[in-house]
């Protein structure tokens, strides 16, 4: 019950800072002037992992409730879903920001990535499980 407890907690807080992780790499990389202004920048990474963190919530909530053996592998899809969506819109929405003329509506990105990273758990889930259940069957014993 603790393994669980503790999973969830890093799945959360995976989501809430890796905004800050992907945004301070390619700021530092592309365009150090974007750090300067230290309270602007901190308002963006606290804002954009609030909304980043939605879907991580959603998927920690699913393991929570799905705690059985046969489901891990369903569960690892979904976390793999949401990260992949997760990172890509991070990653588009620096590139854009970072550009030589950036988007004024850039930041609308992180609206739409809760929807989508939600939208993306079962396509995960369900692409994980069909997974598990493949290997399953190669290693079952007749």
């Amino acid at each position: 019950m603790k393994k669980i407890t503790l999973l969830n907690f890093f799945i959360i807080i995976t989501g809430f800072f890796l905004p800050t992780i992907i945004g301070l790499s390619f700021a530092s990389i592309r365009s150090p002037e974007l750090l300067f202004p230290v309270k602007e920048i901190a308002d963006v990474f606290f804002l954009s992992g609030l909304l980043n963190c939605i879907p991580f919530i959603v998927v920690a909530a699913l393991i929570k409730i799905t705690q059985n053996t046969k489901y891990i592998p369903g569960n690892i899809g979904a976390v793999i879903a949401v990260f992949g969506v997760s990172i890509f819109f991070n990653i588009i929405y620096w590139l854009d920001l970072t550009s030589e003329s950036p988007s004024s509506t850039g930041g609308l990105i992180f609206f739409f990535l809760p929807f989508y990273g939600c939208l993306s758990i079962p396509f995960g889930y369900v692409i994980g499980h069909g997974i598990g259940l493949f290997i399953n069957s190669l290693f079952k014993k007749k």
